[in-house]
């Protein structure tokens, strides 16, 4: 990776526990330290302030998730 796309702006994502868990669920293998991390991204998102069931999610929770799922999937 080049420096000019590490310092790309990726925007925060805008979505409801079931895309979340859509998203993100086929990376977990059943693994619960996995499943536990999409719960844990959920629970540190920002509530919309017109929808507590929609929340904004930053980029670096991905981030974080990807490097466990590779940790743990290999």
């Amino acid at each position: 990776m080049n420096n000019s796309q590490s310092q790309q702006k990726v925007n925060p994502i805008v979505m409801n526990y079931s895309q979340l868990e859509k998203t993100l669920l086929p990376y977990c293998y059943g693994k619960r330290i996995l499943i536990q991390a999409i719960k844990d991204i959920w629970a540190s998102a920002t509530p919309m302030p017109n929808s507590s069931s929609i929340r904004i999610i930053m980029p670096k929770h991905f981030y974080d998730f990807i490097n466990i799922a590779v940790q743990e999937n290999g």
